[in-house]
């Protein structure tokens, strides 16, 4: 992250990822509650409604792991700072 610019911006750069990722840490799993497992019960459908929303979460995190095995990203080196 701090690479990713120019070197003056690095702090403030690393500074709004960590605020960002606080506000997403708390917010996140509210959120998905409500989106994720609106209809949950004691019955099967619901509980198949669960399976899916897994299974489709499963099936991201696989694409987007392909995605950056064949990104290419440059070697950060130590020459940058």
């Amino acid at each position: 992250m701090a690479v990713t610019g120019p070197p003056r911006y690095a702090e403030l750069r690393i500074n709004l990822a960590q605020a960002v990722q606080a506000i997403g840490t708390v917010i996140g799993p509210v959120l998905g509650s409500y989106v994720f497992f609106k209809e949950t019960g004691d019955s099967v459908s619901a509980l198949q409604n669960v399976q899916w929303v897994y299974l489709a979460i499963a099936i991201f995190v696989f694409t987007l792991s392909v995605v950056f095995y064949f990104a290419v990203i440059p070697e950060v080196t130590g020459a940058c700072f």
